[in-house]
């Protein structure tokens, strides 16, 4: 019989790692609310199994987070998000990954409507929202 402390390890390092593979550079024109709220759902069913929490108990989604202490999975993306940006910030110049991230299109145009979010863009919503005032990062 397994603890919870080593089913809780074998989540994180094998089911959630596969789950959010390449993650990192994901955006959210790719990953759309409905999909985002799926993979939450499928971290919190894991999480209730884990725990042993059946529907009966009635307890909150976030009571769930505190008693297996995990982030959810909109803060498990936007802090791989932002790690990975930390990383492009913090390549030399002329590599390929910082080129696309601060570059421009001299030509062209976008389509009709609203166009979807570019990485960028997620990234500057996420530091908006996180508050992080300890780095200095110009997207």
């Amino acid at each position: 019989m397994l603890t919870i402390n080593t089913k809780m390890r074998i989540y994180q390092a094998c089911v959630r790692s596969i789950l959010l593979y390449c993650s990192e550079t994901w955006t959210y024109a790719l990953l759309y609310k409905h999909q985002e709220h799926k993979l939450n759902a499928f971290h919190l069913h894991n999480l209730k199994k884990i725990l042993g929490i059946t529907w009966q108990d009635r307890i909150l989604n976030k009571d769930v987070l505190a008693k297996a202490n995990l982030p959810s999975m909109f803060a498990l993306l936007s802090q791989r998000c932002l790690r990975w940006l930390g990383y492009v910030v913090c390549m030399q110049d002329g590599r390929i990954p910082k080129d696309i991230l601060y570059g421009e299109l001299l030509a062209g145009s976008r389509p009709t409507g609203r166009p979807l979010l570019r990485f960028k863009h997620v990234c500057q919503r996420d530091l908006k929202s996180g508050g992080s005032k300890s780095r200095n990062v110009s997207v």
